[in-house]
């Protein structure tokens, strides 16, 4: 029995093994990359629950205009007379109850003429949180399509680092074999270079996991098992900015005017003037309308039919004043939404203008950065011919390669800003259309 189970555990994990190993690598571009996200972060997946929850808030809002409809019923069964009777408001009378079997069946409705605007101010506030879950979804939305797209070039950044740190590798090696076949090598130059490839080997490995922490980091923001095996397809920018290219101060009123969270939080003082409304609201009367209707089948003189229709009236004198704590309650924060809502504009200016900053910058810069690498390359590849004819030193061949894997890092740095600093526009402003 036992060799059984073993055996079928055995076959089960080997199963689950062979499953994982079928799994295809995913091949996603930065668009699937950002409607994964949409539909795999727990973020967004949160922010779209309470959204549903809002909804249904502004559904219960409006059933309160609705009349509330009861059914009740009783039955009872005696087996003794018990006399009953009445209270002193209904003459006092003793009704005798024989035994038999008695029923009662009540319906009864209830509606609101009047509540001082309590209710369709109850209704507004539901409706304006409803406007705010949608910003703060939307908001949500931008966030999650940013740090995705942040991720994507992150993995592409150190792609390409680690590619500059193998090919130094390799021409260290190559150098290497140049020198020994060189004749009047000093040892000390093999040395050099030996001790150079230690470096790089030791720098590769590094890299090699930091672009495993950076693949975590982007299926994360996907929201893939964070081992999840991907392959990413794309490059950066290098299209210079035209001539039509916006200016910075047109970026910043795209973005105000089109901000979510600048949005959610105009739309959280109209709010506050609603709760400010339905806090005096409270002072009104309320007027209810109200009707029964009785059918019983009692062995007395109340059986048979009964209706009864009332107009209640209920006028709040005095409730500890507290209509006016509320009331300034709700100022201190329209007071407070109002401070948010200028420091969120503020905050958002400088988010914008860093992003144009930087988008300019490394635009102007992307074609001298090209170059310099170009012909930092050719001189690197130069630099090994003289070394083979005793025109140079090994440590200025060294010098010359690490000024080539700088130019080629300056130019990665540069396509990397440039890149980003125009998909966080984008996204700020709302021009991407890949999240609407």
């Amino acid at each position: 029995m036992v060799r059984k189970i073993l055996l079928s555990l055995c076959l089960v994990f080997w199963g689950a093994a062979a499953w994982a190993l079928e799994q295809p690598e995913k091949i996603l571009t930065l668009e699937d990359s950002i409607k994964w996200a949409m539909t795999n972060n727990q973020e967004l997946l949160a922010a779209s629950e309470r959204r549903y929850v809002a909804e249904q808030k502004v559904e219960e809002a409006n059933s309160y205009f609705f009349p509330k409809v009861n059914l009740s019923g009783a039955y009872t069964r005696l087996n003794v007379s018990t006399p009953t009777t009445l209270p002193p408001s209904l003459g006092g009378s003793s009704l005798a109850v024989g035994v038999s079997n008695h029923y009662a069946a009540r319906i009864s409705v209830n509606q609101y003429l009047f509540t001082g605007g309590y209710l369709s101010n109850q209704l507004k506030i539901a409706n304006k949180d409803l406007d705010i879950t949608n910003r703060s979804f939307e908001t949500s939305r931008r966030r999650v399509c940013l740090e995705v797209t942040r991720k994507f070039y992150d993995v592409f950044y150190q792609l390409q680092v680690l590619e500059f740190n193998q090919e130094s590798l390799a021409q260290v090696k190559t150098f290497i074999e140049t020198a020994k076949r060189k004749a009047r090598t000093k040892d000390y130059e093999i040395t050099l270079f030996e001790i150079e490839r230690s470096r790089l080997e030791m720098q590769l490995a590094n890299e090699e996991e930091k672009l495993d922490l950076m693949y975590t980091a982007f299926n994360k923001a996907v929201g893939f098992e964070l081992d999840a095996q991907v392959k990413l397809v794309g490059d950066f920018k290098t299209v210079l900015p035209g001539e039509d290219c916006p200016g910075c101060n047109t970026f910043i009123a795209q973005a105000i005017d089109r901000s979510p969270l600048l949005q959610g939080l105009s739309l959280e003082e109209k709010k506050i003037n609603h709760q400010i409304s339905q806090a005096f609201s409270e002072r009104y009367p309320t007027i209810v309308l109200g009707a029964d209707y009785e059918r019983s089948g009692l062995n007395s003189e109340l059986a048979g039919r009964n209706w009864t229709a009332t107009l209640a009236l209920h006028y709040p004198l005095f409730n500890g004043w507290l209509s006016w704590a509320r009331v300034r309650q709700m100022r201190s924060e329209l007071k407070s939404t109002n401070l948010l809502k200028v420091r969120a504009s503020d905050e958002l200016k400088m988010s914008i203008e860093e992003s144009y900053r930087r988008y300019i910058r490394a635009g102007k810069n992307l074609e001298e950065m090209s170059k310099n690498k170009d012909q930092a390359q050719k001189v690197l590849e130069s630099a090994l011919g003289y070394y083979k004819d005793n025109q140079i030193s090994c440590t200025e061949l060294l010098a010359i390669q690490k000024k080539a894997l700088e130019a080629r890092m300056q130019a990665l740095d540069n396509y990397y800003e440039y890149t980003l600093g125009e998909q966080e526009l984008k996204i700020a402003t709302g021009l991407d259309l890949v999240i609407k």
